[in-house]
């Protein structure tokens, strides 16, 4: 039996920890210092960052994995063009990063990466390891705000979500091992139906809210929006709390 450690940074930041790699999702802030407090253990870590909003790509991500004899940094494309990079990050940091358009896969011995569609900027993101897939939604979500835009408009939003999970689907993925997902309470009524789609779209082991700023309760609130038939569900909503899975390889 392997375990898997899921951990939960603050806001869209996760840790997934195997027994061979470490797996950092947009980190933006540490509260409780959890980067700084992983055992390296011959592990190589990798740095995915879904796109250049401030709250989901920090420079600081490069100094971070200095502690590692083998840190990796796959960022959405267009993270190279935003001020944070240019000012911040180093010449020399900057060329140990790979940067991914929708579509593009990047692997190494033990993972592939995969840069699945996002409809907000950048792109969300699937890792495959031991037979485990991974997926990291990124800003990926229904943002419908039915208080602010038209009908016609709300329409169209959905259409665009709906066509991204397809897409996630051409590129092979109909089930997840572990999935995080936006519950964002910013958009007021329905705020979960993004959730509620794509768990019922894809097949998801253990999910994971996420993105619910000052709505946790709310957002693991897992009724709302659960898909009654498949799947687990984690309430990790304080900076340092996690959740072991097992599995077998």
């Amino acid at each position: 039996m392997n375990m898997i450690t899921v951990s939960y940074i603050f806001h869209s930041g996760f840790v997934v920890e195997t027994n061979k790699e470490v797996f950092v999702f947009d980190y933006y802030r540490d509260p409780a210092n959890i980067i700084n407090s992983i055992e390296p253990n011959n592990r190589p870590i990798y740095f995915i960052s879904s796109h250049r909003h401030p709250d989901h790509f920090v420079p600081e991500i490069f100094n971070l994995g200095k502690r590692f004899d083998n840190a990796n940094y796959l960022l959405s494309h267009e993270i190279k063009q935003c001020a944070a990079f240019r000012r911040h990050v180093s010449k020399e940091d900057a060329s140990k990063a790979t940067f991914l358009y929708r579509g593009d896969c990047w692997s190494d011995n033990d993972v592939k990466i995969t840069a699945c569609p996002s409809t907000d900027i950048g792109i969300s993101t699937c890792v495959q390891t031991d037979d485990i897939t991974i997926f990291h939604a990124g800003d990926l979500n229904f943002w419908h705000f039915e208080e602010e835009r038209s009908e016609r408009e709300v329409k169209m939003a959905r259409g665009q979500f709906e066509a991204a999970l397809r897409d996630i689907k051409n590129l092979g993925f109909n089930e997840f091992d572990i999935a995080m997902f936006p519950i964002d309470f910013r958009q007021g009524k329905h705020s979960e139906l993004g959730a509620k789609i794509f768990l019922r779209e894809f097949k998801v082991k253990h999910f994971f809210p996420m993105h619910f700023w000052d709505n946790a309760e709310k957002a693991t609130n897992f009724d709302t929006y659960r898909n009654p038939e498949y799947g687990l569900y984690h309430k990790l909503t304080i900076p340092g709390e996690s959740k072991n899975i097992y599995y077998n390889e």
